[in-house]
Order: C-alpha cells, then structure tokens, then sequence
C-alpha cells in the first residue's frame, strides 16, 4: 500500500467516525429533547397539583375558621348598648340673699 492509499483510507476511516458520531450527536440530541418536553410536561402537572392544593387547604382553613368564629360570637356578649342620653341641665336660679 502505498502512502496516497494509506492517507486516503485514514480520510474514509475518519469520515466514517465523524458521521457514526454525527448520527450519535442527533440520537443524543433527540432524546434530549424528548426528555425536556416530558420533564416540562410534568412540571406543569406538579404546578397544576400544587396550585389545587393550596386552594384546597385555603378552603378548609376557611371551613375551619367559620365555626370557630359562630363559637366566639356566642360566647362572646354583644356589645353594650350605648348609655341613653344625659338630660341637659338647665341652671339654678341664683337665691337672693
């Protein structure tokens, strides 16, 4: 074998690793981006779930609050009425003395 035959099959061998690894590159790639979009996906899922969540707890701190708020309201006295009003006081006639 001589040197141009040589060079030209470590050019084939080489052209060949390079695509074998292109073709890897975009399997790679592509399983990337399938994962991404599965990981996204789900992601929205879980903030979906938290978000129901917490409006479920909010609404039962509220379910819960409401009968602790009848309870203070019936034990706790109504307020006063307010006092009824002073009749205004008119002056003495002064005595003569």
């Amino acid at each position: 074998m001589d040197h141009l035959e040589e060079h030209d099959s470590t050019v084939a061998r080489v052209a060949a690793a390079l695509e074998a690894q292109r073709k890897r590159l975009a399997e790679v790639h592509d399983d990337y981006e399938k994962r991404r979009r599965a990981l996204t996906d789900r992601a929205r899922e879980l903030e979906e779930e938290r978000a129901a969540l917490r409006r479920r707890a909010a609404e039962l701190e509220a379910r819960e609050a409401a009968p602790a708020a009848r309870e203070r309201a019936e034990v706790e006295p109504a307020p006063a009425s307010p006092a009824p009003p002073v009749p205004a006081l008119r002056p003495r006639p002064l005595e003569a003395t």
